[in-house]
């Protein structure tokens, strides 16, 4: 392809794929720290983050399956928004960004309570002392809460911001 036909510029590419590679890696190193932390809180609590950590995962993967949660809002914000950014049509953009962001709340919301209602029959598999069950389930209601209000901020929001061609801000705003 012709250097003049091309749409963007190796530097282009770089300042978007710079951030994401920056965003990732912080990603887990909080990860990391956050095993760490638990760490000297003692064993019912790193037992209990241990397996949280799996049940999270494994609402991640629901959420990520669901055309209604996780990835794939993500996906379609950044179609919508795309779309909406190149037509010039700003308006347009910020109205379904509030109504996807909106709609991803109220999905986590309705999974979270739906998997925190479910939740003792998924402990009962384990052989769990009290302690680590009851923290578990406190350490679960707190992540549906913020799951239902700050995952679609960090994660969704950020989608949209790419695809308005805004990487550096959700790098930053990320951590």
């Amino acid at each position: 392809m012709e250097k003049s036909k091309r749409l963007f510029t190796k530097k282009d590419l770089l300042a978007l794929i710079v951030p994401l590679i920056i965003e990732s890696a912080l990603s887990l190193v909080v990860g990391m720290i956050d095993s760490v932390m638990v760490s000297s809180a003692g064993e019912a609590a790193v037992s209990g983050v241990s397996l949280i950590d799996t049940v999270m995962v494994l609402i991640f993967y629901i959420f990520s399956a669901m055309a209604a949660g996780g990835a794939a809002v993500q996906l379609a914000i950044v179609t919508v928004i795309a779309r909406c950014v190149g037509a010039g049509e700003y308006e347009q953009a910020k109205y379904y960004n509030r109504r996807l962001i909106l709609l991803t709340m109220l999905a986590n919301l309705g999974l979270g309570t739906f998997m925190y209602l479910g939740l003792p029959l998924i402990l009962n598999l384990y052989t769990l002392s009290a302690e680590t069950a009851a923290l578990i389930g406190s350490m679960f209601l707190w992540h549906t809460i913020g799951a239902a209000t700050l995952w679609p901020l960090s994660f969704v929001q950020t989608a949209s911001l790419r695809a308005a061609w805004d990487v550096k801000y959700p790098m930053i705003n990320s951590y």
